[in-house]
């Protein structure tokens, strides 16, 4: 295993094996990188082209190649390494179908497109933890070309992108573990192709005020996740077969014709908690299991939700089923 340095500030010194030596630009490292390997990263780096993951890929038997943003003084305490796009890049990142890849403690900014994009090209085995893609001219991760195998987003966000937060994908599987997709033009979490080998699995994710759906898919699971104020539907579960458990859907369909769920008769769900969403009714719910209705229409009157939902307080009463998410909104 081969540890190297990536610093702005460094004196691009091969073979960026010390904080003083550190490469200058994540590209270096990122072509030099192989399976086993750890790349910190501290500063910003202003992008001309994107960084390109084009050479190089971990693998199931020596592992990950990781990208680990630091601190100042080189120490892991959750301080970001920011790639801005400066609106002169197309993206952030590019994947160019390597596997195996971990990003830590990354923020992706001002592209023009997307913030992170598979390029057309199959990959797997990737791992987002506590990343941003925010402010860019498309999705802030476009996952198109997912292919079958396992990626996992862990405390990552996406906002005030012009189009999904999290965006679609064609095959396997993704977990989002307390993820936000908020203030996004497109869909929080809009994973929906027309393709149907790709699953979504949700825990304690939130996705609020965005301009499709909260969180949409052909094949979903949802645990635990709060979906509020989104133009459309709270969750939809287009086509596919979905699992609802223990969510809280309020005030989606602010276009007239959202549901606090919409989906097939194949999907299950139980004790979701429904208010205000505009196709149903405005009653609470702490929800039984029911059929699939389109509609919110098995909505009863509940006591649990918001203490005080015109001011986006996402806290919730000390009996209700869901629990405080203890993550930041603020931005």
């Amino acid at each position: 295993m081969t540890t190297y340095y990536m610093d702005t500030a460094g004196s691009n010194t091969s073979p960026y094996d010390t904080w003083a030596k550190a490469a200058t630009s994540l590209q270096t490292v990122a072509d030099l990188a192989v399976a086993g390997d750890i790349v910190y990263c501290r500063g910003i780096q202003t992008l001309t082209a994107a960084i390109d993951y084009d050479i190089n890929a971990g693998s199931d038997a020596s592992g990950f190649i990781k990208f680990i943003g630091c601190a100042a003084d080189g120490s892991i305490d959750g301080t970001k390494f920011i790639l801005d796009a400066n609106s002169a890049a197309t993206n952030c990142i590019l994947a160019a179908g390597k596997n195996y890849i971990w990003w830590e403690n990354f923020e992706l900014k001002n592209a023009t497109g997307s913030g992170w994009d598979a390029t057309d090209a199959y990959f797997t085995s990737l791992v987002f933890i506590n990343c941003v893609s925010h402010n860019n001219g498309a999705d802030g991760w476009n996952l198109y070309y997912s292919n079958i195998g396992k990626i996992i987003f862990i405390r990552c966000y996406a906002y005030s992108n012009s189009g999904d937060g999290f965006g679609q994908a064609y095959r396997g599987t993704i977990f989002y573990i307390f993820c936000i997709s908020k203030n996004n033009t497109g869909g929080g979490f809009d994973s929906s192709t027309s393709h149907s080998e790709y699953m979504g699995i949700y825990y304690g994710c939130i996705a609020h005020n965005n301009g499709g759906c909260g969180f949409k898919n052909t094949y979903q699971t949802l645990f635990n996740c709060i979906s509020d104020e989104n133009d459309d539907d709270g969750v939809n579960v287009p086509a596919g077969i979905g699992l609802a458990i223990g969510n809280r859907l309020t005030d989606n369909g602010k276009d007239t014709t959202g549901h606090g769920i919409n989906a097939v008769v194949r999907t299950l769900y139980g004790w979701n908690f429904l208010l205000d969403n505009d196709s149903g009714a405005t009653t609470g719910l702490i929800e039984a299991i029911r059929d699939g209705a389109t509609a919110d229409t098995n909505e009863t009157s509940g006591t649990e939700g918001y203490n005080d939902g015109a001011a986006d307080d996402f806290n919730l009463t000390s009996s209700a089923t869901l629990r405080r998410t203890q993550i930041d909104l603020s931005a």
